[in-house]
């Protein structure tokens, strides 16, 4: 079993965001992403766990982000 966490986006979305920016920003390297990645893979590789993220644009024609966490339900020992 797992909790799923969907956070909906209504922004431009990622594609669209990447046509808007300017050469300036092309240059820029965001580690948002990349942090979290990096810290969900630490937490399976430490605990066991098996996190996961999925981040896409979202489909048929709507605009905005779907960002999808997974997180498997583990009894607390008592």
């Amino acid at each position: 079993n797992n909790l799923l966490v969907l956070v909906n986006d209504n922004g431009i979305g990622i594609t669209k965001s990447k046509e808007l920016k300017t050469k300036h920003q092309q240059q820029h390297n965001s580690r948002g992403v990349t942090n979290t990645t990096e810290r969900i893979e630490l937490l399976n590789s430490l605990y066991g766990m098996n996190i996961s993220i999925n981040i896409q644009d979202k489909n048929s024609g709507e605009q905005g982000v779907v960002v999808t966490l997974s997180f498997p339900l583990t009894s607390k020992p008592n």
